[in-house]
């Protein structure tokens, strides 16, 4: 900006020659004037150099360049976190596609569990894609119908006369007979036709890659699974097989992508090429050495002996039976043991001799309808290729694929008559038709036990020893160890009016028994309740007999008083033998009768007006019970057991009913009793005081349980009302 400085007297003049031009003139500059300009530029540049000064003092200091650098640094540790908790949250959305990708995958692949796909059959016009599929089907003897085809067409392809062809059948067996005879093919003028499984995507894209970069032979499907073994040098150029952000190509992601799905790592994480090279004589990787700490688990095989209760000769059987002399035999031994062991034995010994049976040896591989000729032809099949091996001709060669394909036919065969009995079976009872179901699904096998951690928490991986742990656990349930001391509690009872001092046994209710017998109920490896019923006009004497003698001798036989328990796993750590439930043969256990305390039982007994003989009978059944476990074939050592009432039998039921009949008595409210199930409930209009009678009534079956040794299962307790209001109070 420009400043003019004019006289008084020049005032008028500069004004209206300003006014009537737009010019601007400058006059001269008074000493006065000058003065002043030069005082304020002195004092501008004195300022300016002071705040270089400053800003120079300032920025070199120490203090200044700690806090901008703790500025900086507090700001570059927000963004590490910030990047940190985004890298966390990609990790999670990464593994959470992963799944998903997986799990698309195999519901995909289970979408194809019925449809093939057929190479090399060349396109003609108007063909018919079906009847393509059963000539085919036909030529290496396997006989389809129109009806076992759902669909079939032609799939896209470059080249038009080889397209394949997919089929999709309606039934997973008839796919799968067509595509165990798909080696056939190679005999014959269809050489040049193949029969492969429809992959899913992402499984076809590895199966070629596979196949592409690996030995063919050591490449296959089964059941839509891609299947390899590798036992040389794996090179896929992907070198960290656990981070992402190193992967060098799409297959090596891909592969990466399967691994992390299928819970596979890489263990050998350094480097296996040496720096050096090496010598021609020596291999370009350096050894790698390893201990694997395991045990390789062998199944052991487990015998079986099987009667053909259809064909045996009953009549023969029990006319046998009728000319025994019971009675005579029985008078040489003196306890209810040695009799009831004696009767035993000659009974198996007729039934021996009379039904046809044999002794199957059973593996835990074997399918359901493997049978013993298959086992004799699958030897001679191994026979075979061992003598292939040994000595490579042409002869041995004939003979191993002749014997291969004896086995396979025979198998099939198998098969089929397997299916036909179990269709024919399924209308006459609804347990087979479950028997099916349970099959079809795979639930017909029991569960192996891999391994067990005993007391001391050592894993045991042999079945002698896992069967111990088992047995001990089980008996461990069943002895008690606490409080012992009902009498004073057993006082408090109602004494029952009418007396029991003896029990009765006669011809005919012990015939009744015999006539009502399932046969089909599962028992110990003994005498079965078919031999029994199918036996009972030869037999029902005998057993009058020993009935009369326990009774009035007030001895049950020891011999049994044994169970014989398997386990079943429930769920929870399959290494902790707490997980695993007890199923007895005879007599039974379970969780809902295992705690019944003997004495308390007897005293309730007498309380009910069982006395004299008839209470001693009832406590030498309870006494002296013991227990063996069985798994794999493989029986434990017996364990005595001072707990509980045999549910397996009829009086156990009948026993743990009579242990909680007084527990409605302690019961203001209403309860409702199915054998250890119990319902407490209360109607009222104030859910108020609802709530607080049933809390009441609560306690008073937790006191109750408390005195008598029962255990109330708290997680299978729940807490329900009803009400017709919109708003309804949980209790």
């Amino acid at each position: 900006m420009k400043r003019n400085f004019t006289s008084p007297e020049n005032q008028d003049n500069k004004q209206s020659k300003m006014s009537s031009s737009p010019q601007f003139d400058t006059t001269s500059i008074t000493t006065d004037a000058s003065d002043v300009i030069g005082l304020q530029l002195q004092q501008s540049l004195l300022s300016s150099n002071l705040i270089n000064e400053m800003t120079k003092m300032i920025i070199t200091s120490k203090s200044f360049t700690d806090a901008i650098a703790g500025i900086i640094d507090n700001q570059l540790k927000q963004y590490v976190n910030h990047i940190k908790q985004l890298e966390a949250e990609l990790k999670q959305v990464n593994d959470r596609a992963i799944k998903f990708q997986s799990k698309l995958n195999d519901l995909d692949q289970y979408s194809k569990r019925r449809d093939l796909i057929i190479h090399g059959i060349p396109l003609t016009q108007g063909e018919d894609t079906s009847q393509v599929v059963l000539d085919l089907a036909k030529s290496i003897g396997v006989n389809l119908d129109i009806k076992d085809l759902y669909a079939t067409h032609r799939l896209r392809s470059r080249n038009k006369q080889h397209s394949p062809i997919i089929a999709a059948f309606v039934r997973y067996s008839d796919r799968q007979q067509l595509y165990s005879k798909r080696r056939d093919l190679g005999k014959g003028t269809n050489k040049q036709v193949f029969i492969n499984e429809h992959l899913s995507s992402l499984n076809h894209q590895l199966f070629t890659y596979a196949r592409r970069h690996l030995d063919k032979k050591k490449v296959f499907t089964r059941n839509g699974s891609v299947m390899l073994y590798q036992g040389q040098d794996f090179n896929a150029h992907y070198q960290g097989w656990s981070r992402n952000d190193v992967v060098s190509t799409a297959e090596g992601m891909m592969l990466n992508t399967f691994l992390q799905s299928h819970n596979l790592s890489q263990l050998v994480v350094g480097v296996t090429r040496p720096s050096s090279v090496p010598k021609l004589d020596k291999s370009d990787h350096s050894f790698i050495q390893f201990d694997v700490k395991t045990q390789i688990l062998r199944k052991t095989k487990m015998t079986r002996t099987i009667y053909d209760y259809k064909t045996a000769n009953w009549e023969l059987l029990n006319n046998i039976c009728s000319k025994i002399p019971f009675d005579t035999l029985l008078r040489n031994y003196t306890n209810i043991d040695e009799k009831a062991v004696a009767v035993e034995e000659i009974l198996l010994e007729q039934v021996n001799r009379v039904i046809p049976h044999k002794v199957i040896t059973l593996k835990p591989r074997d399918k359901i309808w493997f049978s013993d000729d298959l086992r004799v032809l699958h030897k001679d099949k191994v026979r075979m290729y061992r003598k292939m091996i040994s000595k490579p001709t042409l002869v041995n060669k004939n003979n191993y694929e002749q014997a291969v394909v004896k086995f396979r036919k025979a198998c099939v065969q198998a098969k089929v008559e397997f299916y036909k009995k179990i269709n024919h079976k399924v209308s006459v009872s609804s347990k087979n038709w479950w028997s099916l179901v349970k099959h079809t699904m795979g639930r017909d096998r029991t569960t192996a036990i891999p391994a067990l951690k005993d007391k001391n928490g050592d894993v045991r991986v042999d079945v002698q020893s896992k069967v111990e742990i088992l047995n001990a656990h089980f008996a461990n349930i069943c002895t008690w160890s606490g409080y012992s001391n009902f009498s004073s509690v057993a006082d408090k009872l109602p004494l029952a009016s009418s007396r029991l001092s003896v029990f009765t046994a006669t011809y005919r209710d012990v015939r009744k028994i015999l006539q009502r017998l399932n046969c089909n109920k599962s028992t110990a490896p003994t005498i079965t309740n078919r031999m029994l019923r199918y036996l009972e006009p030869s037999i029902t004497q005998c057993l009058t007999h020993l009935i009369r003698v326990s009774f009035s001798t007030t001895s049950f036989p020891d011999h049994w008083k044994g169970g014989y328990v398997n386990a079943l796993f429930k769920s929870g750590d399959t290494l902790d033998p707490t997980n695993y439930r007890p199923i007895t043969l005879l007599p039974a256990i379970s969780k809902a009768f295992d705690n019944v305390n003997h004495k308390a039982l007897l005293l309730k007994l007498e309380k009910k007006g069982i006395r004299g003989k008839a209470l001693e009978w009832l406590e030498n059944y309870l006494s002296g019970r013991s227990i063996r476990t069985i798994l794999d074939g493989v029986t434990s050592s017996s364990l005595k057991i001072n707990k509980g009432v045999p549910q397996g039998s009829v009086l156990g039921p009948l026993l743990f009913l009579i242990y909680i009949d007084d527990l409605a008595l302690q019961i203001k409210t209403n309860i409702r009793l199915f054998a250890d199930d119990a319902i407490l409930f209360f109607y009222h209009t104030d859910p108020i005081i609802a709530t607080t009678m049933l809390n009441d009534d609560l306690s008073r079956v937790e006191e109750w349980s408390k005195s008598w040794g029962l255990n109330l299962n708290l997680k299978k307790c729940e807490s329900i009302t009803f009400s017709s209001r919109w708003y309804r109070p949980r209790a």
